[in-house]
Order: structure tokens, then sequence, then C-alpha cells
């Protein structure tokens, strides 16, 4: 009736699907998250927004437009 040769074939083949499924499922996770993070940034093209960094004045480090510097003492505000 069911040889070891079947039972092996059975599991290896429930094995393969089982794998098979948890990989697509990982692949599909992936592109789900990306457009999450792009959606929450208001892209609908599925690309990160992005902006440009302005240098401080004062102290020469780069930072976001309208935000503090956030170097030691530096006292500008952008």
């Amino acid at each position: 009736m069911f040889s070891l040769s079947k039972i092996a074939l059975i599991v290896l083949v429930v094995a393969v699907v089982w794998y098979g499924f948890k990989a697509l499922g990982r692949f599909q996770g992936r592109g789900d998250a990306k457009a999450a993070r792009a959606a929450k940034n208001g892209r609908a093209d599925g690309r990160l927004a992005t902006e440009d960094l302005v240098k401080c004045q004062t102290c020469g480090a780069y930072v976001a437009p309208d935000s503090p510097c956030g170097q030691g003492n530096c006292p500008q505000v952008h």
C-alpha cells in the first residue's frame, strides 16, 4: 500500500509547497511595507519622499530646513 519511498515523496512535496508559500508571503510582505512607508510619506508611486538639507551657517552641520541644528550649543534655527 504505502512504501517508505512514497511517504518520503509526499513529505518532500508538502515541505516544498509549505516553504514556497512562506517565501511568497515574505516577498509580498516587503512590497506591502514599502507601499505603507511611501503612503505615510505622501508618495503614491512607491518612492519615499526626500528633502534637501541645508548647511548651518554657524557650525557647518547639514540639517533639514526649518529645524534646529542640534549640534552642541549652536543657536542657529533654519
